[in-house]
């Protein structure tokens, strides 16, 4: 953009004067210059050595996706899964969503679930934010009714002094 705004500066300087004027789009019925002027295509040639522009290529022409997903290494993968999980589009989503994310977007490895799940296990600020488990450290130990105890009782200290009134 720095490059554009340049550009810009450099050719108002060589026009010498010039105004801006705004017209309403009620009032702009003729076409204008620039308008007349216009192409709709983008005339080029493809090098070789750019195979897999090809794929790109058909996608904006015809809005087909490739057949076949893209097969990642360990470094890329986990590069995806961060942009995934964390990126501008992120949601810190959990380890099952971000494999069916990051396959829905073609992708593929062979660890890709596990690789997920293990992501999301190491993510701060999904371990900070996570609900907290209700569930006990440990075990729970039975413990057996007293109601049953509780109707009858027995008194071992015997008969108890009367007090003086």
């Amino acid at each position: 953009m720095t490059r554009y705004l340049t550009k810009v500066i450099d050719t108002l300087q060589r026009l010498g004067e010039w105004t801006i004027k705004k017209i309403p789009q009620a009032d702009n019925t003729s076409p204008s210059i620039i308008e007349t002027f216009t192409c709709n295509t983008i005339e080029g040639s493809q090098e070789e050595g750019q195979e897999w522009t090809k794929v790109i290529i058909e996608y904006l022409r015809t809005g087909a996706l490739p057949d076949e997903p893209k097969c990642l290494y360990c470094s890329k993968a986990q590069y995806v899964l961060a942009e995934l999980h964390e990126g501008v589009c992120g949601n810190h989503s959990k380890g099952r969503s971000l494999a069916h994310r990051a396959h829905s977007q073609g992708y593929y490895w062979p660890t890709m679930k596990n690789d997920a799940m293990a992501y999301v296990k190491k993510c701060d600020k999904c371990q900070r934010r996570a609900p907290i488990p209700h569930v006990p450290s440990e075990t729970l130990k039975p413990i057996s009714s007293p109601w049953p105890f509780a109707q009858w009782g027995m008194d071992t200290v015997g008969p108890l002094p009367i007090a003086t009134a």
